[in-house]
């Protein structure tokens, strides 16, 4: 009996075999792993700012910091081009440019465009008599109106500075 099992055991086997070679296709092998690509290189931004005021004035010291300070952070992947002294824009069109998108940051003053800016024009063109961290205190506290007036022209706030024309 024990040959016989083993003889049936050997024919299954050889059918296996059989059926496997000439059967059909031939078994492939799993593929391999793509191997791995590197990721793309982000794309480098580069943005404009443009304001109308002299290469000495503090706006224009204080930007160029900011700009360093972008790319030093985004290890280059940003980049601001700074357009000074009213190159790219000057001071009565900022706000347009701003609009058009032909720049992405400049200083908006509401003594150039009153009309624009209802609450700011008029508290913006008061004189001050108190000292810098008064009027940026004043500022902050009215941040969600000069936001709202900004943002009807597609412009947010980055940061409060004084802006006189010396």
């Amino acid at each position: 009996m024990r040959g016989r099992m083993y003889g049936i055991v050997a024919i299954v086997l050889a059918l296996l075999v059989v059926a496997m070679a000439c059967g059909g296709a031939t078994p492939t092998p799993a593929p391999a792993a793509p191997a791995p690509t590197a990721a793309p290189a982000p794309q480098k931004i580069t943005l404009k700012a443009a304001h109308w005021l002299a290469l000495s004035h503090s706006f224009h010291l204080t930007v160029v910091q900011f700009a360093d300070a972008v790319s030093e952070r985004t290890n280059g992947r940003v980049e601001i081009e700074i357009f000074p002294t009213g190159t790219l824009l000057k001071g009565r069109e900022i706000l347009e440019g701003i609009r058009k998108e032909i720049v992405d940051m400049a200083p908006v003053a509401s003594f150039y465009d009153p009309g624009d800016f209802p609450f700011a024009g008029d508290a913006g063109m008061l004189p001050f008599g108190w000292d810098w961290d008064a009027a940026t205190e004043i500022m902050e506290a009215n941040k969600p109106i000069y936001a709202s007036e900004l943002a009807i022209h597609k412009a947010r706030i980055l940061f409060y500075t004084p802006i006189n024309t010396d």
